[in-house]
């Protein structure tokens, strides 16, 4: 098989078939891997003076079995993917496609990794195991897990003020989310496999290659094992979803060239998903419910960042107030959240986003994924990074990130810290660093028009 450059949707795979990018990513990940394990040494040295055998034998035992469980954990990750280059990829499916796409091929990595790509980008990776079936309790990638975690805290923060009685009412009605782009499947089967008592579920491919790529390949030819419609997603949004019925609306859809098609991104259609989902604003119970979408990042400047403002600054006026997400260690991807404004909102009133502390987020995420039975990795270190966007301007293509007021939990009031500039481990806001722009090829990011195309929309209705 010829050597190629893929184009990843995420840090880590573009660092892995970067040339020389991919040595300084793997030197990064050898001093971190040392200093963890210096960390750890000191802790165990410091444990076992502690003990006194046999009465806490158990005490020594325990750290070292979850130091294995650990290791175990780590050969269903993005980062076990990345030690096979690319050289080493097999076809498994080649087609076609009728749609955007290009060319859908499925590639396989070792004995469990698949690989989906259209044209030279990375779409998408699963895990199979036995029988070539996907391990829904694998998600890989780790912009997909701070989606999931995200996803998953906003429905624990709609318990987290609530008496018991309130708690049952809300615990007996599951949340209904929609997810735009299948990709692997990865995301829509962990989610399936781990909160169908939690969720509602269904996903919208416009592609019909794809699913049977999937099927093909992650299924052993069999159908998906969750709900799943052919439909691009504008029309059946506007065709076959009542207004007002969805909690999330989760979308990460990518085209042939790396770009989320134009008519998924324009303000018509981010109005159309704001008057898809549920208003709960009147509603105490519930926290307000959310629109979630994956977005490559750049570095200040640079095309792939303005256009993350571009669609911070839509969805900010077409569904409400907006935060961003920024990828544990891969600043390649960024995760954007808008939570649906109130219809008619007071000067005096709290912002809605006052739930979404990062404290708050984190804690939520981890109780979700326990009570979830996900804890190979921890879901609240992938959200704990959250910022709260303002001064959104679409025609400057600018924002601000700031970081979200601390909440004390003893009067369950905001601390007074406004306005401050966000920082999240030694980046301002989640701007993609000029040091990793210079040593890893990036993703140039796509032009978006501010207006022309929902023009044409109205023009044509």
């Amino acid at each position: 098989m010829t050597t190629t450059m893929t184009r990843s949707k995420v840090f880590a795979s573009l660092a892995k078939r970067g040339g020389k990018g991919a040595l300084l990513f793997a030197r990064t990940w050898k001093r971190q891997n040392t200093r963890r394990s210096a960390m750890a040494s000191r802790r165990s040295k410091t444990v076992v003076k502690a003990m006194h055998f046999p009465q806490n034998i158990s005490n020594f035992f325990t750290p070292l079995l979850a130091f294995t469980k650990a290791n175990e954990f780590e050969k269903r990750s993005e980062r076990a993917y990345l030690e096979y280059p690319d050289s080493e990829g097999k076809i498994l499916f080649s087609k076609p496609s009728e749609k955007a796409n290009g060319l859908v091929t499925i590639s396989q990595f070792g004995p469990n990794w698949r690989s989906l790509r259209f044209n030279d980008v990375e779409q998408g990776l699963a895990y199979v195991v036995d029988e070539e079936i996907m391990d829904g309790k694998v998600l890989a990638y780790e912009y997909l897990r701070a989606m999931a975690a995200a996803t998953a805290a906003k429905r624990r923060l709609d318990f987290s003020d609530e008496e018991e009685e309130d708690r049952k009412e809300v615990n007996e009605t599951k949340d209904k989310m929609l997810m735009i782009g299948m990709g692997s499947g990865a995301l829509p089967f962990f989610m399936e496999t781990h909160f169908s008592d939690e969720f509602e579920m269904e996903t919208v491919e416009h592609d019909p290659v794809v699913i049977e790529a999937i099927e093909r390949t992650c299924f052993n030819g069999n159908a998906i094992p969750f709900r799943c419609v052919v439909d691009d997603a504008r029309e059946y949004l506007e065709t076959k979803v009542m207004n007002g019925s969805l909690d999330i609306i989760s979308m990460d859809a990518f085209d042939g060239g790396g770009n989320v098609p134009e008519h998924l991104i324009s303000r018509a259609f981010f109005r159309l998903c704001g008057e898809k989902l549920k208003n709960n604003n009147n509603n105490n119970q519930r926290s307000p419910s959310m629109f979630i979408m994956n977005c490559f990042n750049g570095v200040r400047g640079s095309t792939a960042r303005a256009f993350v403002h571009v669609v911070c600054a839509r969805l900010e006026k077409s569904i409400g107030p907006v935060m961003t997400i920024p990828i544990h260690d891969q600043p390649c991807n960024v995760i954007v959240v808008a939570l649906l404004k109130k219809e008619e909102p007071r000067e005096e009133e709290e912002d809605i986003r006052a739930q979404y502390s990062r404290d708050a987020i984190a804690r939520s995420a981890r109780e979700a994924f326990k009570l979830g039975n996900a804890e190979e990795w921890d879901a609240g270190k992938r959200v704990e990074g959250l910022f709260w966007v303002v001064d959104c301007d679409e025609k400057e293509k600018t924002m601000r990130e700031i970081e979200p007021p601390l909440l004390n939990t003893n009067t369950n009031t905001k601390k007074k810290k406004k306005n401050v500039e966000g920082k999240y481990r030694g980046r301002n806001g989640t701007y993609m660093p000029k040091e990793f722009a210079e040593n890893i090829e990036v993703y140039e990011g796509q032009t978006t028009d501010a207006h022309s195309y929902d023009d044409n929309i109205e023009k044509r209705r």
